[in-house]
């Protein structure tokens, strides 16, 4: 072992590596022929296996995705287009990047001696070199960094030579290199401090347990010896029942009982002897203990008064700061950004005066029609309904009344009535605008785009200083307004409220109205067993429900209620649907007589009947009640 030591060292001592060389070096003229097409596209690729991703893991440039890896490839191209060699691109590329950017690093004859170290690096460790021979050893230490230069680059090697050349390409391969020492050391401290921290608590429980100890054994012999003392006493006491000798003997055993306890008592020391005798104070005069726990007692009752008067505090603050929410209010209490409340009450004020002006005077044509524009504005077209509806009934052909009553058609989906009241009040008033502008809209909801230019057209010529308005209200109503009821969907989709009379409508032009033999519907009677006729309560209220076939869920499609006299007679039809949708061709019939008359109630006990698969248009349906 011995000698295979010394002829190392002497090798390492002796290997002195010349410096490398190199075959081309970064700036030299190109040596080879430029090329071009596909011989360029191999040879490009055939440079690129040889160079290194810097940032990939054992990729070649030609092979990795990443965008350097392509900058380079495109540089490799364009050195080969301008006629560099291999070489020549390797040795650009290894002066930039360091010698890991190759692949394949040469072989070099100064390697010698570290592949020697490699090769005996196993027992390298177990042998120990002679104290003549560490100089060399040290001398080979001092080369051994240039002496790798030369050398095929580990992983290691790559690190620290890509760290040396370009700092950004160790920061890009930061995983690859682990700082162990940062995190060693704060293991290290975070292990001393838990070692000292657990030897401090196991500390301090002992010397606990030992203090506990002593103090419990001091208080054992502070209590034994008392008990002597007073025997002593006692004796004296009753000193003429014994005889000289027999008092004489107890005498000198207790003294001697209570010599030994005080004498144990001092080598416990003398904190354990104040401790003891603190204790005993403490057993003879507990008033102290109790004052104490009058004072803390006294403390916590003034802290719970305290926090209590806190907590009422606040609430009568937030109390005395609170107040109703006003009318159209907000709701968390912040002040609204942008609300105008003097204009809602101006209009609520102005509604108030009209229904008070008409209360007083019912037959005041002009005050019905002033709060029907006004509900116009606001859009409660329920208002104006009425409103219009007691103008019609005095004056047919109001035309005000007939345009403000079209609007609320328009609002229902009914433009073909809106198209007849229109046609009628401008028939009676051809100077009013705004039906000119009704109808043009009426048209153009229904598609009748050619009678709309004609109204707008008609209106232009009529008020000829309007004349633009009108056509850029034909403009817009073009681009907002899409046609809802054309002329082939009005057969399949009738509307729902088609049955609805026009108040002042018998008097004047009736309104269009659908025949039973388009409308989509069932009929039948509602009768009940013989076995409950007589046990029906007085008051009751029958229900006629349409579903779709087979679904019992859900609202209904469409539905009806009737007084509970039998046997009664139903019609379902689309004027009885829930949301005005037509009928589905099979229903799910379904009869009930809610016997307390509340509707919200559905008490099983309610005579109940029911047909499925039902089609449109039959009129002989019977449905009999039943309890369930």
């Amino acid at each position: 072992m011995t000698v295979a030591a010394f002829a190392l060292s002497v090798l390492l001592a002796a290997a002195t590596p010349p410096p490398p060389a190199t075959t081309s070096r970064p700036g030299d003229a190109p040596r080879g022929q430029p090329l071009s097409g596909k011989l360029l596209d191999e040879r490009t690729d055939e440079v690129g296996a040889l160079l290194r991703c810097p940032v990939c893991q054992g990729l070649s440039v030609a092979g990795s995705p990443a965008t350097m890896a392509r900058n380079m490839k495109a540089e490799v191209r364009e050195k080969l287009a301008a006629g560099y060699d291999r070489e020549q691109i390797l040795a650009d590329f290894e002066h930039s990047y360091g010698e890991f950017v190759r692949l394949q690093p040469p072989r070099r004859r100064d390697c010698l001696g570290t592949e020697a170290i490699a090769a005996v690096g196993g027992r390298k460790r177990r042998l120990a070199a002679p104290a003549g021979f560490r100089p060399a050893l040290a001398r080979y230490a001092s080369r051994r960094s240039a002496a790798r230069r030369g050398c095929p680059a580990g992983a290691d090697a790559s690190l620290r030579l890509a760290r040396r050349h370009r700092p950004e390409r160790a920061v890009m391969n930061a995983e690859t290199s682990v700082q162990w020492v940062p995190a060693l050391v704060v293991l290290g401290a975070g292990l001393i401090v838990g070692f000292a921290l657990v030897w401090r608590l196991l500390s301090a429980s002992r010397r606990a347990v030992k203090a506990g100890a002593a103090a419990l054994e001091a208080r054992d012999l502070a209590g034994k010896s008392e008990m002597l003392f007073r025997q002593l006493r006692e004796l004296e006491d009753t000193a003429s029942k014994r005889t000289p000798e027999q008092l004489a003997r107890e005498r000198y055993a207790l003294e001697l009982e209570a010599a030994k306890a005080l004498l144990e008592l001092e080598k416990k020391g003398p904190a354990v002897t104040e401790n003891a005798a603190s204790t005993k104070a403490m057993a003879a005069n507990p008033e102290p203990s109790v004052a104490t726990r009058d004072r803390a007692g006294m403390r916590g009752f003034l802290w719970g008064v305290g926090s209590a008067a806190g907590v009422l505090l606040l609430g009568f603050f937030v109390y005395q700061s609170a107040k109703p929410r006003e009318a159209g209010g907000s709701v968390t209490g912040n002040t609204p950004m942008a609300s105008k409340p003097s204009g809602g009450e101006a209009a609520d004020g102005e509604e108030a005066q009209l229904q008070a002006a008409v209360a007083r005077n019912p037959s005041d044509v002009e005050g019905h029609l002033a709060l029907a524009r006004l509900y116009v504005e606001k859009q409660n077209w329920m208002g104006v309904w009425n409103e219009t509806a007691r103008v019609l009934e005095r004056s047919p052909s109001n035309s005000q009344a007939l345009g403000y009553q079209s609007l609320v058609r328009l609002a229902m989906g009914q433009t073909d009535v809106a198209v007849t009241l229109l046609t009628k009040a401008l028939a009676s008033d051809p100077d009013m605008v705004d039906g000119y502008a009704y109808l043009a809209l009426a048209y153009t909801r229904m598609g009748r785009a050619r009678d709309a230019d004609a109204t707008i057209a008609k209106a232009s010529k009529r008020f000829p200083q309007r004349a633009a308005d009108f056509q850029k209200y034909l403009t817009d109503l073009r681009e907002k307004e899409t046609p809802v009821a054309q002329a082939s969907a009005a057969g399949a989709n009738p509307n729902p409220h088609a049955g609805v009379k026009t108040p002042g409508g018998d008097k004047g032009a009736p309104a269009p109205q659908q025949t039973a033999s388009t409308v989509r519907h069932v009929a039948g009677t509602v009768d009940v067993d013989p076995s409950i006729r007589g046990k029906l309560p007085a008051g009751g209220i029958l229900f006629v429900f349409a579903r779709p076939a087979g679904g019992s869920e859900g609202p209904p499609v469409a539905v009806k209620r009737l007084p509970a006299r039998f046997p009664a007679t139903f019609e379902l039809s689309e004027a009885d649907s829930m949301m005005g949708q037509p009928l589905p061709d099979q229903l799910l019939i379904e009869a009930r007589l809610d016997e307390d008359g509340d509707p919200t109630t559905r008490p099983p006990t309610d005579p109940k009947a029911r047909l499925d698969g039902v089609k449109v248009g039959r009129t002989d349906l019977r449905l009999v009640l039943k309890r369930p």
